[in-house]
Formats: structure tokens, sequence, C-alpha cells
């Protein structure tokens, strides 16, 4: 799991999630929308009966203020580019509004939250040594973000959240 990107690691948790009968190949540019989903043949194809992807926020560019991520959701954005990002949430704290997720990734929109957060203990200096010398990037990670911040909702090319609907496996 250390080498894998992100959309192979949201892949991966959908077939262990028990969506999928088998790992799918995804891109960010298939899960930008249910409809892009199932336009990808692999993802179709694979997907077991009475399961389903629902877009739960942002949909055709509407989001919802109050919207609370859930344990297991996907976040999804992409640029017109092409650049994309997709994860999974793990956790939500509606008082401090931070959202942990796991993803895989080479660095992040928002380091600063994600270091300061992860690493509460360590002083400051510390702190700008592991994001200077990129000591938490290129693997699979535990991420801390805001849930209205650059690296989630505030991130050009935010698409929103979707939600697996109808799978067999409980989330931990």
């Amino acid at each position: 799991m250390k080498e894998v990107d992100c959309s192979e690691f949201v892949c991966i948790y959908l077939y262990l999630l028990g969506l999928t009968k088998d790992v799918a190949w995804l891109t960010t540019g298939d899960i930008v929308s249910e409809g892009a989903f199932l336009k990808n043949g692999s993802y179709k194809k694979l997907l077991n009966e009475g399961c389903s992807i629902e877009h739960v926020d942002g949909k055709d560019g509407v989001f919802d203020p109050n919207f609370e991520p859930q344990p297991g959701d996907i976040f999804v954005w992409r640029k017109d580019g092409g650049d994309g990002h997709t994860g999974i949430v793990y956790d939500y704290d509606s008082t401090t509004e931070m959202v942990t997720i796991l993803e895989a990734l080479t660095n992040s929109a928002d380091m600063d939250t994600h270091v300061n957060n992860k690493f509460p203990h360590l002083s400051e200096k510390e702190r700008k040594e592991i994001k200077t010398l990129g000591l938490d990037d290129n693997h699979t990670r535990v991420s801390y973000y805001q849930l209205k911040g650059g690296a989630l909702q505030a991130h050009a090319g935010w698409k929103g959240y979707f939600r697996p609907k109808g799978y067999s496996k409980k989330l931990k």
C-alpha cells in the first residue's frame, strides 16, 4: 500500500468494502460524478449487485454549508487541467471542523494544518523541518484538514463527497 496513488487507494478501499468484485481501475476523472463512475467499464462490470456510489455533497457544483462528512465518504477534487486527488474520510470532528482523511499522496495543499495536527507535541522548528524535508510525503497516510480549508472544500476543482451504498463489510 505504500506506493499506490490516490485513485488506486480508493479502488482498493471499494473492493475491500465489498462494493466491487475486484479492484477497479479508476482515475480521479472517473470519479467526479455518479455518472462518471458508471461510464468506466471496469467499475461498472465489477460493481456488486445492489451497490452504488451516491454524490452526497457538491453535486452539480452545489455545496451544502451544513454538510458534515461521515466516515467512509470519499472526497474528490479535480481541476480542468487534469490534476486531481481523492481520499477517504476516517473521522470528522464537528466541534473543530477537522476532517481526518486516509489518503495516498506526495504532499498536501495544506501541509501546515496536516503537520500541525499530526505532530502537536513537536516544536514549530521540528514541524517546519518535517514540511521542508518532505518527511511525511510520498506514501499512504492519515491526514488532518479543515473541512472548509485549502485541501478540501476550498481547493480548486472541488467536486464534493461521495458515499458508497449497499456494501457488505462494516467500517471499523
